[in-house]
């Protein structure tokens, strides 16, 4: 079914019949703002003033008029949301080689009392050595580019589940003294029911 796009008599930018109804089929395919821009110009096409566009769509007049520019400039094609650059980076690879040689030493060795790295610390390190102020967030989004995940120290060395014998043995210890007082505990308690 395809929309009644009115006479074949061009507006005030000269859309042919195909090109409205290209620019319906942009309104429709393309999502959020790059849409509205084609509404606008069917609409200032047919008659609309830059003003009641912009009051009908909740945005300034200056922005309707940069959109009909662009269209006449560029046709369809300038409805599309230009590439956008944001702000540069500020851990480059200088940053990412610094923190790839810091992790590889321990902290404890370089004057830190921590016996691993963490994001803060790195932070703290950087900032003392190259002057350079990170966020955690920053610093993690560095780790995670370098293949880095964060895992809380384990408490034995090895694989999983495998502990050294002391450990096992302290653990049994901890599992007697909690087994034998529950037991004093309920000795004691029956002795109160009479």
């Amino acid at each position: 079914m395809s929309k009644d796009v009115g006479l074949s008599i061009p507006g005030r930018l000269g859309v042919t019949r195909e090109e409205k109804e290209a620019l319906y089929r942009f309104l429709r395919d393309e999502i959020g703002r790059e849409g509205i821009r084609a509404l606008a110009i069917i609409w200032f096409d047919e008659g609309k003033t830059d003003a009641q566009i912009a009051s009908l769509l909740f945005i300034s007049p200056r922005n309707v008029r940069r959109w009909i520019r662009r269209y006449r400039m560029y046709g369809i094609l300038g409805l599309h949301d230009g590439e956008r650059t944001g702000r540069p980076r500020k851990a480059d690879e200088n940053v990412d080689r610094a923190v790839e040689d810091t992790i590889g030493k321990n902290p404890q060795e370089m004057g830190y009392k921590s016996g691993c790295w963490i994001s803060s610390l790195l932070c703290v390190h950087l900032f003392s050595m190259f002057g350079l102020l990170l966020s955690d967030s920053t610093m993690r989004r560095v780790l995670y580019r370098l293949g880095y995940v964060f895992r809380r120290p384990k408490l034995w060395p090895g694989p999983s589940g495998e502990k050294p014998p002391e450990i096992n043995k302290a653990i049994e210890e901890v599992k007697k003294r909690k087994r034998s007082s529950s037991i004093k505990m309920k000795q004691a308690s029956t002795s109160y029911l009479y």
